[in-house]
């Protein structure tokens, strides 16, 4: 959950917020195909939309292919942040004497 982010109707409130945030970025999510998230693994998506209802999630994976998914089904792992090309984030190009 992100800082800030207050659940004041139960913990689906929270996740349909957070997933409006992330539309159009790359996260890292696990998907629950059979009621256990432990033994999946962690993949990069892009979320696509969200369902009016708030209960739905469309995501796109790493080979093109769009699917919707029940927010119930995904367990959120961090979102990915591009960084500049060239060098890490927050480290300087400037040569050291």
């Amino acid at each position: 959950m992100r800082a800030g982010a207050k659940d004041t109707k139960g913990d689906g409130a929270v996740k349909e917020l957070f997933a409006q945030d992330l539309v159009g970025k790359r996260v890292l999510l696990k998907l629950n195909s059979k009621g256990y998230f432990e033994n999946q693994f962690v993949e990069e998506y892009r979320v696509l939309e969200v369902s009016p209802s708030g209960q739905w999630v469309r995501l796109m994976n790493v080979h093109g292919n769009k699917f919707w998914r029940a927010l119930t089904e995904i367990a959120f792992v961090e979102e990915l942040v591009s960084l500049r090309a060239g060098h890490p984030e927050g480290e300087s190009h400037e040569p050291t004497d």
